[in-house]
């Protein structure tokens, strides 16, 4: 599996021409959103990507307040790219986690579609997903939630930005996992079937139960054979 996790949207920038370059001669990308303030951010998305070389960009989100699944169900199945945006990660899950989309999500993906996840995009990428305490708007919100499964570890976006490592270390040793990952907004990480292949920007953190955060950069080629 192909995960491209960031920190924040400026990573977006960063791994562009590495995420479409394992999206095949003529990359056609599913873009997920939720929420209302969705359309605002398309055409950056939009701009971005083509830029870089996607031959086509289609967006999955709310139209008049609703989220068509046959309309996405179609476009994720010609997708040979799939990212899902920021914003709200409950919303994120109940239309993409928990909905009938998300058997066809993890069948690309778990058959070398490419993913790549944006804050809440790359929360969900978990088996168990950590919400941050920054994300969670009342305290009846749940701490953790269940992701995707494409990573058996925890991630957290906005990093040092919301000043992350206790509330994620507290995690790793409440769920008794050894390391576990910080993304900084500027910064992003590529994981191929688990493991961690190339770090973009500034800072991937490893993280462990006990101990100081540990600063990683990691320097590799990308494309696999």
């Amino acid at each position: 599996m192909h995960l491209f996790l960031l920190g924040n949207t400026p990573g977006l920038e960063r791994v562009k021409e590495d995420f479409l370059a394992l999206c095949g001669e003529k990359p056609r990308i599913a873009v997920l959103c939720a929420g209302e303030k969705w359309p605002r951010y398309a055409p950056h998305y939009l701009q971005v990507l083509t830029t870089a070389g996607a031959a086509e960009v289609q967006f999955i989100g709310e139209e008049n307040g609703q989220l068509n699944p046959r309309k996405a169900h179609a476009i994720l199945q010609g997708a040979s790219g799939i990212v899902v945006g920021g914003g709200d990660t409950y919303l994120y899950q109940q239309h993409y986690v928990l909905s009938t989309l998300s058997d066809l999500i993890r069948q690309k993906v778990r058959a070398g579609v490419p993913y790549l996840g944006i804050s809440a995009g790359a929360i969900l990428s978990c088996l168990t997903c950590l919400i941050p305490e920054e994300d969670r708007t009342s305290p009846e919100q749940p701490h953790y939630l269940p992701g995707f499964g494409f990573m058996s570890t925890l991630v957290f976006p906005h990093f040092s930005e919301w000043d992350g490592f206790a509330e994620l270390q507290a995690a790793a040793a409440e769920l008794h996992m050894q390391e576990v990952w910080g993304l900084d907004e500027q910064a992003a990480a590529y994981f191929h079937d688990g493991t961690l292949h190339h770090t973009y920007g500034e800072w991937v953190w490893k993280v462990k139960p006990t101990g100081e955060a540990q600063k990683i950069m990691k320097d590799a080629p990308v494309l696999l054979d």
